[in-house]
């Protein structure tokens, strides 16, 4: 297996980027690519580090924090580099599969990309929780939901995937099943505010807008 790095700085700068990743915050996804963008700049060869930067831009662009030309142009960039450097990292091509996705609308580049990331990485979250995406695109919601859930079970404290599990039973019109994931993260962190809102709107839609 291949090291990702041997430099302990720039790991660690990587690390911070995870945890600021997991928070599902814009501010957060700001400090998440400053952790990254430090690492890169310690270990210029880190396609984690790469990989990762361009996924915190997409969520920044998919979300309306960054002008979309601008962010999804960097996760384009960053994601070329990451494969470049190491294409045994699933991650490069979940980062590469976003772009494709959520901006370019380039729906089979996108599936390639992350059956492709699958491929090297059956457990990825990040594939997972974004191919749900696509199957809901497709209009293919109930294998989207199927997707989400196998996650959770391979995962059941990732943040990313137990906030799309959320808004997949949303989509299902699930509400209370919403609900139970929204509290499992704020259970995590009760100031999570994309929890909170799941929360509201899961309330909300089951017919109780005042509670909400």
């Amino acid at each position: 297996v291949k090291a990702p790095t041997r430099n302990i700085t720039a790991y660690t700068y990587y690390l911070k980027g995870l945890h600021y990743w997991n928070k599902l915050t814009p501010a957060d996804s700001r400090r998440a690519i400053e952790a990254f963008e430090q690492a890169i700049a310690i270990e210029p060869n880190y396609a984690q580090a790469y990989s990762m930067a361009a996924a915190a831009y997409s969520q920044l662009g998919s979300s309306g924090q960054m002008l979309p030309h601008s962010a999804f142009g960097i996760v384009h960039r960053y994601a070329d580099k990451a494969i470049e450097l190491d294409n045994s990292v699933a991650e490069g091509f979940v980062a590469k599969a976003s772009a494709y996705l959520l901006y370019d609308w380039n729906w089979q580049a996108a599936y390639a990309a992350l059956q492709k990331a699958l491929e090297l990485n059956h457990g990825s979250i990040d594939a997972h929780e974004l191919l749900s995406f696509y199957y809901v695109l497709m209009g293919r919601k109930d294998e989207a939901l199927e997707l989400v859930e196998k996650a959770a079970m391979l995962d059941p404290l990732s943040p990313v995937i137990l906030q799309a599990l959320g808004t997949m039973y949303i989509f299902a019109e699930r509400f209370d099943d919403a609900i139970i994931q929204a509290d499992k993260l704020l259970a995590i962190d009760p100031q999570m505010r994309i929890s909170i809102e799941t929360k509201g709107w899961s309330i909300g839609m089951r017919g109780n807008w005042e509670e909400a």
